[in-house]
């Protein structure tokens, strides 16, 4: 075998070593490259499960907030309400005040003139 590696030129030998070489970094290349795409693979995956999370959130999101405007527009109706049943109530009471007022004053009236 040592005779047979003697006759091979010096330039056969030097261009079999790059070809390996080459061969050698070709399948590193690759290799890297498909390391590279799965965890690409992974990182896209983590950022769909992200958005559908994100959209997810929006969107009960968006229900609380009208909820919480819904509640709101109540409870100040019902605020409103209680508000005019007490301005109601004054006003009855005043009125109520004003006709005994009158009540007694007509009856002292009469009792002078009698």
């Amino acid at each position: 075998m040592d005779k047979q590696i003697k006759n091979i030129s010096q330039p056969h030998i030097l261009s079999g070593i790059a070809i390996c070489s080459t061969a050698a970094l070709g399948v590193y290349s690759i290799k890297n490259i498909l390391d590279i795409n799965k965890k690409l693979d992974v990182i896209i995956s983590e950022i769909n499960s992200l958005k559908t999370k994100t959209e997810d959130d929006k969107r009960r999101s968006n229900i609380l907030s009208r909820k919480l405007e819904d509640l709101n527009h109540k409870v100040v109706a019902t605020q409103r309400n209680r508000e005019i049943v007490k301005v109601q109530e004054i006003v009855e009471v005043e009125e109520i005040e004003d006709v005994e007022e009158e009540e007694i004053e007509d009856s002292v009236n009469n009792f002078l003139k009698n």
